[in-house]
């Protein structure tokens, strides 16, 4: 990831599970669902968008305002620096588990501030993105 993200070419590498099954059935439902969602509304082709392993060049992420302050900063910082022109490459890691804690993206009050983020911060991407900005 570090390398693709080196060279000339690349912004963003996204990271993705290559084995998604590890990350647990409810984690892997949601993730397919909200996925689903996100390249429905914004055309954005990522296969684990909230995988939090990116590597992204500082000057993409100087260039980039941010708005999100939860978990929907994922989809707000790829879907930006698309239209930004930047590429998103994207490389499959090996995950392992959590020997300790829980994911709280997944808990009720995480999902509600990521819809809540969605609906406030969305219409803008798209207006973005049909402009090629």
């Amino acid at each position: 990831a570090l390398n693709l993200a080196a060279d000339d070419v690349g912004g963003i590498v996204s990271c993705y599970r290559l084995i998604p099954e590890v990350a647990g059935l409810r984690r892997r439902l949601y993730s397919q669902h909200y996925g689903a969602l996100i390249q429905r509304l914004f055309r954005l082709a990522v296969r684990d968008v909230n995988f939090a392993a990116k590597v992204i060049r500082s000057d993409v992420l100087a260039g980039l305002q941010l708005s999100s302050t939860g978990s929907f900063v994922d989809v707000e910082l790829l879907v930006r620096a698309r239209n930004a022109g930047h590429p998103i490459r994207q490389v499959g890691l090996q995950y392992q588990p959590r020997q300790l804690g829980e994911s709280k993206l997944s808990s009720p009050r995480v999902i509600l501030q990521l819809l809540t983020e969605l609906a406030r911060i969305a219409p803008g991407l798209r207006r973005d993105a049909s402009r090629g900005a």
